[in-house]
């Protein structure tokens, strides 16, 4: 899953910051979908891979903290994923380890 969340997400986050913006639309759109179609699970259960919290939900965080950062709008019926990101977000944790930075994606 960790492999998976590089592949196919992370590795998209160089060409959101490109020069290109057919490549950075393309990007959002393919983490938008993605992130859409895995958003049913949180229906059932608190966290991604059940109801403890585990290495995955970690990896997942950060993309869900830069969604707004860079311009990608989960559609309504992703509000299960965007209520589990409200979850690890409310976390003491995570909120101690944003860099100012980080934090300045939100604001």
């Amino acid at each position: 899953m960790l492999w998976r969340f590089n592949r196919d997400w992370y590795d998209l986050f160089p060409e959101m910051e490109g020069e290109d913006k057919r490549l950075a639309q393309r990007a959002r759109t393919i983490i938008r979908d993605g992130l859409t179609v895995i958003s049913p699970i949180f229906k059932d259960q608190s966290y991604l891979l059940g109801e403890e919290f585990t290495l995955a939900d970690c990896a997942l965080a950060p993309l869900l903290w830069r969604l707004p950062h860079y311009d990608i709008e989960l559609p309504r019926q992703a509000k299960p994923i965007l209520d589990y990101a409200d979850r690890l977000f409310a976390r003491k944790p995570f909120r101690s380890s944003l860099t100012d930075a980080e934090r300045d994606m939100r604001r």
